[in-house]
């Protein structure tokens, strides 16, 4: 628990009363500028984005008329485990949870501290403030809580979901390279990451997560099926959202995952970069910015590998950027290594290391991927239309069942 002060005026103190009978303790008031550079913002569902021009007004109004920030300011809302007032001193003392903090209101923080750094006189500033009690509100009500703040520009689900804690046992499994997905919308704003991709969005982890759920594909007439239906990336990020999927089962494989995905990009550059079609080499250059585009020349090749690029997790060189449907598609197959204790609800491998093992079979797959797209006509001029292979339940299930031979050929 972490304890804060805070300097208030005008403040008024009522209670919400549950259907259950529970008091939730509400403060509505006043607090003094400076006050609110000590909260926290992780309780707000998203970063602050600093080029918001919200932030450029407010420092406008910190320059000329910092009093009038109580009025043009619509204030800050956060919640806290307990408090406590002291209207003889003009303070409540907040004890605040590690979840606790602005729930809206974060751009009113950031300006503020960005109009303290420019030495601007912050000192006449009171900014509107209301507070709540959460010790007694599970996830489900913080959450909706958050939305209900949000409405002008609505949250992620994915971005609710963190909110609500549930994808606190993922970052535990990936340590620090929790640090490389943005969970909150914003998180990578205004410091370069976003420029070198150097993270992936809590909805890209997600689907990757989905993937490798064995207990919802195992439900299907054949492990190795897919259903373009329970893929929406916007439907699953809702169930996520809702809590009516839960993925903390697979979080021991969830390092791996990290370390695959960034093995799928290295593959992709390696094997996609020439690709044989009947003796002869083509240069093909799928689902990046040269889409669609063959380089017919060495010198043009030659010319694209020339800047490298680094991956997500493990900052491994590659040179070729894949369509995320390629990614979706190796894990889908990747997936047949995966063996299931139902009695214990726990998951390993089939092999030590799914990385290593990749690398064996990496061609196989990309050959079933680039085959059976041409078989379904999803290709045109030798270049698969990687925004159809997305929706190809034949495409998919060839490149599983490719996988699952190789295991049976193995004898794993």
């Amino acid at each position: 628990m972490k304890t804060i002060e805070l300097s208030t005026t005008g403040i008024g103190i009522d209670y919400l009363v549950m259907s259950d009978g529970t008091r939730i303790k509400c403060l509505n008031g006043f607090v003094k500028a400076e006050d609110i550079l000590t909260l926290s913002n992780d309780g707000n569902v998203r970063d602050v984005n600093p080029k918001a021009p919200v932030i450029k007004d407010m420092t406008e109004t910190y320059t000329k008329y910092p009093e009038m920030m109580m009025i043009l300011n619509k204030g800050i809302a956060c919640s806290t485990h307990a408090m406590q007032e002291d209207r003889k001193r003009g303070k409540v003392v907040l004890r605040q949870d590690i979840l606790d903090g602005i729930m809206d209101g974060g751009h009113t923080q950031y300006a503020t501290r960005q109009a303290k750094n420019m030495g601007l006189d912050i000192s006449k500033a009171k900014i509107p403030i209301k507070i709540f009690e959460s010790r007694y509100l599970n996830s489900t009500y913080i959450k909706e809580i958050s939305k209900a703040l949000n409405k002008n520009t609505a949250p992620s689900s994915a971005t609710l979901a963190d909110r609500a804690g549930y994808t606190a046992a993922m970052k535990e499994a990936l340590g620090d390279m929790a640090k490389r997905v943005e969970w909150r919308e914003n998180s990578k704003k205004d410091t370069g990451e976003r420029k070198m991709k150097d993270y992936i969005p809590a909805q890209t982890w997600l689907f990757l997560c989905h993937l490798m759920d064995v207990k919802n594909f195992a439900s299907y007439k054949r492990q190795g099926s897919f259903n373009a239906n329970n893929t929406r990336l916007g439907t699953l990020e809702k169930r996520f959202e809702e809590g009516t999927v839960n993925y903390d089962y697979l979080a021991p494989l969830m390092p791996d995952f990290a370390r695959l995905f960034d093995a799928v990009y290295v593959s992709y550059s390696k094997n996609m970069g020439t690709y044989k079609r009947r003796g002869i080499e083509n240069f093909h250059i799928l689902g990046t910015d040269f889409e669609y585009e063959i380089l017919k020349s060495k010198d043009a090749y030659d010319k694209f590998v020339t800047k490298p690029k680094k991956t997500v997790f493990t900052k491994q060189s590659y040179f070729f950027e894949p369509s995320q449907q390629f990614v979706y598609a190796v894990f889908n197959a990747m997936r047949a290594y995966i063996k299931y204790d139902e009695a214990n609800d726990t998951v390993s491998w089939v092999v030590d290391d799914i990385c290593a093992e990749f690398e064996k079979i990496e061609r196989i797959i990309w050959c079933s991927l680039i085959d059976s797209a041409k078989e379904v006509k999803l290709s045109s001029k030798n270049v698969v239309d990687t925004h159809v292979l997305m929706s190809s339940t034949a495409v998919w299930n060839n490149a599983y069942l490719a996988v699952e031979r190789n295991i049976l050929i193995q004898g794993l």
